[in-house]
């Protein structure tokens, strides 16, 4: 299915997913039910859970070193492969995605920043946002923009946008302000994240997953700090 070509520095010998994650991962898409997932429960933790804690334990003490009160643990920051159906039309009952999440450990899920990773069976992402904050949040992120506009600038400017796409939810009515236009994609935001799409290469199959995820990670330190003061003012 996917044939890789190896070289340079990539070690594909020291990798942590291979072919068969992504195997597992397209056939449980399309056999999402009890019967099939039992019969090869086995090749899910040997192919996607094991190499996504794996991962999450060679991307701790980075994440530590961004934020020293994350929640970082593998086993609770890597997803379970048991959907959620009680509020969802969709009623299949496995994820056909492995993802890593990490934030604070906090009452508060809806307005507190967070890291991501995910694979799934034709690509792979990272990256970092506020996904659900209220209206007060948003509130306070769009007061401490206007006090210092140009530190804000520098800021996303820190972002390489050829490597992150940033996605947002903006309101139908624009919100009148008089700063720069690089500013207004956030500025105009119920909520926004970051992400990093690639397909499937040669990076997730070798030993320089972790370090590349990392590197992705350091340009959205500022904003994930900046991010946190506008927790702290708002609550």
């Amino acid at each position: 299915m996917y044939n890789i070509f190896y070289k340079g520095n990539y070690n594909w010998r020291n990798a942590l997913f291979t072919q068969k994650t992504l195997t597992f991962l397209e056939n449980i898409a399309e056999n999402n039910n009890r019967e099939w997932f039992t019969e090869h429960k086995q090749e899910y933790l040997d192919y996607v859970q094991a190499p996504t804690r794996a991962l999450a334990a060679q991307l701790e003490k980075d994440m530590l070193d961004f934020d020293p009160f994350m929640l970082t643990d593998p086993k609770r920051v890597c997803s379970r492969i048991y959907r959620d159906t009680r509020f969802s039309s969709d009623k299949s009952p496995y994820k056909t995605t492995s993802y890593l999440i990490y934030r604070r450990p906090m009452e508060d899920k809806t307005n507190v920043p967070g890291w991501f990773f995910e694979v799934n069976a034709t690509g792979y992402c990272y990256g970092m946002g506020a996904f659900n904050a209220n209206a007060k949040f948003m509130a306070n992120f769009r007061i401490l923009i206007e006090e210092d506009p140009e530190r804000f600038l520098s800021i996303i400017g820190n972002i390489n946008r050829r490597r992150f796409d940033l996605y947002t939810e903006e309101y139908k009515r624009p919100i009148p302000n008089d700063l720069d236009k690089k500013i207004q994609p956030y500025y105009q935001s119920k909520n926004f994240y970051l992400i990093c799409n690639k397909t499937i290469d040669k990076t997730l199959f070798s030993n320089r997953l972790a370090p590349t995820i990392v590197d992705g990670f350091m340009q959205l330190k500022l904003l994930y700090d900046f991010l946190w003061q506008t927790y702290s003012r708002a609550f």
